[in-house]
């Protein structure tokens, strides 16, 4: 872990100290802290304060729910960094930033990976027992990490501070903002963008003083990130679908009763599915957001998606001879 790293984290825990949990803990026997960057109206933001009314009442009251939203304890790495030490219960990360901790999970960032026609299939996978899920299980428990809860994004396309950006070729040489993910750089590079790996809190300043020109993002986050008036072009290429993984200290997972656990599991399964069915229609909402903001959304005809779809194809390709051979081959036999 890194200086920095190291001294964002012992802020966190210090932050969470400062939480009065006194006179929570005299109705409680047990607190459950959950960081995640969502904004008000955002997929999983709905989702873990579903969760939370959940968890509640299906326990009587045992657990008491304490959300931290919008990035109060820090970036998705920051947070997930607090929970893997302990100092914090639940981190909601996205796979981008996980593949930091577990690289094998960056095929789950790859182009295309998750067909949005057959979404929700894909996340049943991800969520319930079965050979894909159990592998996830797997591979986190040496980072002290149990996967609790899967949230669906809507699927995101690149926007663009500059109006007249609409093909595939207006792309080459602009500067982009990268997720913390090998897998997102090599897309941005592979359509001919010089990539710039920035947290998404550092995202809207980049914007402002041209460190960047542009961002991967979905309609939703469009509207949640308030980015009308700032981005004035959007492509549609939908090539990314990320999950945002609610985190849990595997350790504190494993102290709980098993009733507890059996409580919390249903009410994520719960608060999952119902988050499933609702995201399409908060990121309709986002996208009607942009059309009142006068983004020009362009839809690439089909010879413009090929060379993206080409692209994409060749970053699978390099990725295939990198990454977990097993974890590549249940990401493909999903839909099989």
């Amino acid at each position: 872990m890194s200086f920095m790293s190291l001294l964002k984290t012992t802020v966190v825990a210090l932050l969470l100290c400062a939480v009065p949990c006194a006179a929570q803990a005299k109705k409680a026997e047990f607190l459950m802290r959950i960081s995640h960057t969502g904004y008000p109206g955002i997929e999983f933001f709905e989702g873990w304060k579903k969760f939370g009314e959940l968890v509640e009442e299906k326990t009587g009251g045992r657990v008491m729910v304490k959300i931290f939203p919008m990035g109060q304890l820090g970036a998705d790495r920051v947070a997930m960094e607090a929970v893997q030490a302990g100092n914090l219960e639940v981190a909601s990360c996205g796979w981008n930033v996980l593949s930091g901790v577990v690289p094998a999970l960056g095929a789950l960032d790859l182009p295309f990976a998750i067909d949005i026609d057959r979404d929700v299939e894909f996340y049943r996978a991800l969520a319930y027992p079965g050979e894909l899920h159990d592998y996830i299980v797997e591979l986190l428990a040496p980072a002290r990490l149990y996967p609790l809860m899967f949230n669906a994004c809507a699927p995101r396309s690149w926007g663009f501070k500059k109006a007249d950006i609409s093909t595939f070729d207006d792309l080459k040489g602009l500067k982009v903002r990268a997720t913390p993910s090998d897998v997102d750089v090599s897309c941005c590079q592979a359509v001919g963008m010089n990539a710039t790996v920035l947290s998404m809190d550092a995202t809207f300043q980049g914007l402002q003083q041209g460190t960047i020109e542009g961002e991967l993002l979905s309609y939703s986050t469009f509207e949640a990130q308030s980015r009308g008036g700032l981005l004035k072009s959007y492509i549609v290429t939908n090539h990314n679908i990320p999950m945002h993984t609610g985190m849990i200290n595997l350790n504190w997972w494993n102290r709980l009763p098993q009733d507890v656990k059996d409580q919390i599991t249903e009410a994520a399964h719960e608060a999952q599915e119902w988050e499933w069915s609702v995201y399409k229609s908060i990121n309709d909402r986002g996208l009607e957001y942009m059309k009142q903001h006068k983004v020009n959304i362009t839809y690439p005809d089909e010879a413009d998606m090929a060379k993206f779809q080409a692209a994409f194809q060749r970053v699978w390709e390099e990725y295939e001879a990198k990454l977990d051979p097993k974890m590549i081959r249940l990401v493909r036999e999903v839909y099989k």
